[in-house]
């Protein structure tokens, strides 16, 4: 046998025995978190509850102390247990990732971690209604516009008057090279990004 056909069966059997795993992304699509309240935590720090969803139905109560450690999740509600394979569900996806804090070292996504992501997505499309969502260090983001959200000041002020601001901040962000972060939201409603 070639060496050419003993690297290609080389290869057919890695495969097999690891077979390819499914993006992240597709496990975030299935997942849903409603209800997000943010509290007070231990020590001021930021704590949080939820309602976490997979596939529409719904898995657990999350609740974050904010005092370290994992978040807990509370499947009785109403004294029902809500039954869910918590692992069987992270089993097909790549949950791997790279963490560069100097040196740069692998971990892999955990339930905390997919629910994290999930919180501060849904609390991106909030903010993206506040004003305009300007990119900061790493993953912050300021938000420059109104006392208000954009459409109580379109219900208020008239929605002239309100793109014609917006675009005004849009203008100025663009031109001293920040980016702009709720592009399609602004682009829904009449700015030009």
């Amino acid at each position: 046998m070639s060496n050419t056909n003993q690297n290609n069966i080389g290869k057919l059997t890695y495969l097999k025995l690891n077979k390819m795993k499914k993006p992240l992304k597709e496990l975030l699509a299935r997942i849903e978190v409603k209800s997000v309240k943010f509290h007070r935590g231990h020590d001021g720090m930021q704590g949080l509850n939820c309602k976490l969803y997979v596939d529409g139905k719904f898995v657990a109560d999350v609740y974050d102390d904010a005092r370290g450690g994992c978040f807990d999740y509370n499947q009785y509600v109403r004294g029902k247990f809500h039954k869910f394979d918590w692992m069987g569900t992270l089993e097909a996806y790549d949950l791997r990732y790279t963490i560069d804090i100097g040196d740069e070292w692998d971990s892999k996504h955990n339930w905390d971690s997919i629910v994290d992501i999930k919180v501060n997505e849904a609390q991106r499309l909030k903010d993206a209604k506040k004003g305009v969502m300007v990119q900061g260090v790493g993953s912050t983001y300021s938000i420059v516009g109104f006392n208000y959200t954009i459409p109580n000041c379109i219900k208020k002020w008239g929605k002239d008057v309100i793109v014609k601001e917006l675009q005004g901040i849009v203008d100025k962000k663009v031109s001293e090279g920040k980016e702009i972060l709720n592009t399609k939201y602004l682009s829904e409603i009449g700015v030009k990004v």
